[in-house]
């Protein structure tokens, strides 16, 4: 399941118009951290045999065996947009699991959270 939160809705869609000829939002493994796997998101071309998920105006793709993987870990993947009192900003991905033993150290905040650089333009 994806959650998308009406500030990262708002950015997304500025950044997809911004790029819209650089594809369509794609979710990815980064890689196992401390706290669980490590996702980002991309604008990729090629969505062949992704899944489809959509949330808050936003469709996302995602490889197949990803969305297996990360099933067995979580539950829900919740993107934000967030900024700082330093005037910084990005989205931010959230995996939240039921099991909160599978996200290390991040299981007293119920989830685990990864900052995320886009890789186009906003």
């Amino acid at each position: 399941m994806l959650q998308v939160t009406d500030t990262a809705s708002i950015e997304l869609k500025k950044v997809l118009e911004k790029n819209a000829d650089k594809g369509q939002l794609v979710i990815f493994f980064q890689g196992m951290g401390w706290s669980g796997p490590a996702l980002g998101m991309t604008l990729d071309e090629s969505i062949d045999e992704k899944v489809k998920m959509e949330a808050n105006g936003i469709t996302a793709y995602m490889d197949a065996s990803l969305q297996g993987s990360l099933k067995q870990m979580a539950s829900t993947i919740a993107i934000d947009f967030v900024s700082n009192p330093d005037g910084q900003s990005g989205f931010t991905i959230r995996a939240i699991g039921e099991n909160s033993d599978n996200c290390g150290s991040c299981a007293s905040s119920g989830g685990c959270s990864w900052a995320v650089e886009p890789a186009v333009d906003y």
